[in-house]
């Protein structure tokens, strides 16, 4: 008898397993939750070349914005003001190619930011999104 009811509670306690099993699966596949749209709080910039000559041009490329957010840039120099740049707008991906060349009336960035690495600083207002990257200035080729 013993024998009996050891092998009836198995066979229970296995098909309570299967059950929850399935009826967790189908809950989960009725209820995505969070994971099943894609969500990201990394926004990047990346300066294109990412080493310019002085006075070179630039542009800059960037992801993970809010779609068509304006996104305004500046050059973080450490001595003296910021560098400020035109700015871009986001696509309805949240990415832009925004060329920032338009800082100086040559059309180049300003001779005063000489040989050195800087910051390249790209900020939203409306999200608050901030992100940076290096930027490699080096003296021009003597022609």
């Amino acid at each position: 008898m013993r024998r009996y009811l050891t092998t009836r509670l198995s066979i229970i306690a296995l098909v309570l397993a299967v059950v929850t099993l399935i009826s967790g699966v189908a809950w989960a596949a009725n209820n995505p939750g969070p994971s099943a749209q894609v969500q990201t709080s990394v926004v990047e910039i990346q300066p294109i070349p990412m080493q310019i000559e002085v006075g070179g041009t630039l542009q800059v490329a960037g992801a993970g914005f809010e779609p068509d957010e304006w996104v305004l840039f500046e050059i973080v120099t450490g001595s003296g003001p910021n560098i400020v740049l035109e700015g871009g707008q986001a696509n309805s991906a949240g990415a832009f190619l925004a060329d920032t060349t338009n800082a100086t009336a040559t059309g180049g960035l300003p001779e005063t930011l000489t040989q050195g690495i800087y910051t390249i600083v790209a900020r939203t207002a409306a999200s608050g999104h901030i992100a940076s990257a290096p930027l490699v200035v080096v003296e021009a080729k003597k022609q």
